[in-house]
């Protein structure tokens, strides 16, 4: 019975022990820091992964798993702070979990961030303007004509001239005309034209007479029209819709215009979960309310949008949208989603095909390439002003979707 009595008490003391011990496993894994600063970017047909380490005396290392269910654990070095993947599955979604981990084999919970492994954008800068830093040329707006010398026009506007009215040195606005003999540049400006405050250039036609119609943004409040027979003699027809942000397409069968425009503004830009739909038989007067084209809130989006361009691939039509950071907010942390459709009603969401900050999309295919470009404009250090990405020519399935390659090229809208 004394044997008895004490092994109870010895096997009760070491139990306490082992939950002692299991205490401190908890209270030391609930005290690890989590990574910050989480980011993902693609360079050379990688997707890279970087943050901060946390600063903690018990932090030894940070483990890397692409899943739950992922059992080849990768182990990054303190001080290290980033990895480089590879070897990733085309059009696959990743729940990449990041934990922090220290010398004795403890693991925090772990961050999530999720990443899209796209392998056919070739994504390349445009512009690099860390002069100008907030202010910049933004808001791209493309023609292409293979019969001019000059086969590619860019309108861009510039919001960072100033000069002396009334005694005051003052911000204008201008918009700025490039051309280039390639798509790939070099680009050069060739015309400027003075525009009212917070008016930029929003997507543009040419009607079936061959007059160019550019429609603008005015204050993020309405959209307005300009028109002329060249793009250097462009003259500025008036207001034609109470609403802003616009993107549209033009029909030259039925010579019907289609706009699409945000249609609940909140604060910031892209600013809507919205996107309504009229037409008209000039691109003037007369716009018949078609409805709601997109509906981001109807569908349990957690992101808004604005700024749509629209393109017909034989009978196929391609929205390209803006897609907001839901972390970050709004302007200028956004991406670009695409929705297709067969008769510019019914959109269907394809997803996102860029995985960087660049929004205001304007797409054209380029035929001696056999190459869809995609111009887009750059918010986000280091990369400032408009850049581009391309994707392979038509085919049957074809997709958007957004290549790891990074070749910087910052010589071609400069300052």
């Amino acid at each position: 019975m004394f044997n008895n009595y004490y092994l109870l008490i010895i096997f009760s003391l070491l139990i306490m022990l082992l939950n002692a011990c299991g205490n401190i496993t908890k209270l030391e894994r609930d005290n690890l820091k989590e990574v910050s600063n989480l980011k993902v970017s693609h360079v050379k047909n990688e997707i890279i992964l970087r943050w901060s380490d946390p600063i903690s005396s018990n932090f030894d290392s940070v483990i890397i798993a692409f899943g739950p269910s992922d059992t080849s654990k990768i182990f990054v070095e303190a001080g290290v702070e980033s990895y480089k993947a590879i070897n990733l599955e085309n059009g696959k979604r990743y729940n990449v979990i990041i934990k922090t981990a220290d010398s004795l084999g403890n693991t925090s919970k772990g961050v999530n961030i999720e990443v899209k492994a796209n392998l056919n954008w070739e994504e390349s800068f445009v512009a690099k303007n860390s002069l100008l830093k907030t202010w910049k040329r933004n808001d791209p707006v493309v023609f292409v004509d293979a019969e001019q010398p000059y086969p590619y026009k860019m309108i861009v506007v510039n919001s960072s001239k100033k000069q002396v009215i009334n005694n005051v040195k003052q911000r204008v606005w201008v918009w700025d005309f490039f051309r280039a003999k390639d798509a790939d540049g070099p680009w050069e400006i060739y015309h400027q034209m003075h525009v009212e405050k917070g008016e930029t250039p929003q997507w543009g036609r040419k009607n079936i007479s061959g007059k160019y119609y550019i429609f603008s943004s005015e204050k993020d409040k309405s959209t307005g029209l300009y028109i002329g027979d060249s793009l250097t003699s462009l003259v500025r027809w008036g207001q034609v819709l109470d609403q802003s942000d616009s993107g549209g397409f033009f029909d030259p069968e039925t010579e019907t215009w289609h706009i699409f425009y945000e249609k609940n503004e909140t604060d910031g830009s892209p600013s809507s979960w919205k996107l309504g739909h009229m037409s008209s038989p000039d691109g003037k007067n007369n716009w018949i309310d078609k409805g709601t084209a997109i509906d981001l809130d109807d569908a349990g989006k957690d992101w808004h949008t604005g700024d749509p361009d629209i393109i017909k691939i034989d009978d196929t039509y391609f929205m390209f949208i803006d897609h907001t950071d839901p972390d970050k907010g709004h302007h200028p942390y956004y991406k670009i989603s695409v929705y297709k459709s067969l008769d510019l009603y019914k959109w269907e969401d394809q997803g996102l095909v860029t995985e960087h900050f660049g929004g205001d999309a304007c797409v054209r295919f380029i035929p001696e390439k056999n190459k869809f470009y995609m111009w887009t404009e750059y918010w986000t250090p280091p990369s400032e002003g408009v850049g581009f990405g391309t994707s392979p020519g038509p085919n049957k399935n074809f997709n958007y979707q957004v290549d790891p390659k990074w070749n910087r090229m910052d010589i071609y809208i400069s300052h």
